[in-house]
């Protein structure tokens, strides 16, 4: 193998292995971590909140009229990477989709 062939591997390994140890760069956080009730845009006085406050898991969530209960209020904690938690302050459990579904409704 010529000299030059074996240098320009040697580089191209090395570059490689240095875009490796790049860390691409943080997403930035857009909403601030807190307690807020998520409102419908088109009714402001319409939140989301856990049917009948239940508090064990596979609680189903609906859109009613706000009342400041508890079981409309939602933590939201930045994961970093674009990614939050949504838990409801009543009962410590996270939003998440059933079976992690992906079909509408």
């Amino acid at each position: 193998m010529k000299k030059s062939m074996i240098l320009k591997i040697m580089f191209l390994v090395l570059f490689l292995l240095l875009i490796g140890t790049i860390k691409r760069a943080e997403a930035a956080q857009i909403i601030e971590d807190g307690i807020y009730e998520i409102e419908l845009g088109l009714d402001s006085n319409k939140v989301i909140e856990v049917i009948d406050a239940v508090t064990y898991s596979g609680g189903n969530v609906q859109v009613f009229r706000r009342n400041n209960a508890d079981c409309q209020k939602v933590k939201v904690t930045y994961l970093g990477d674009e990614y939050y938690s949504l838990q409801f302050v009543h009962s410590g459990k996270m939003i998440d989709v059933a079976n992690a579904g992906t079909r509408s409704g």
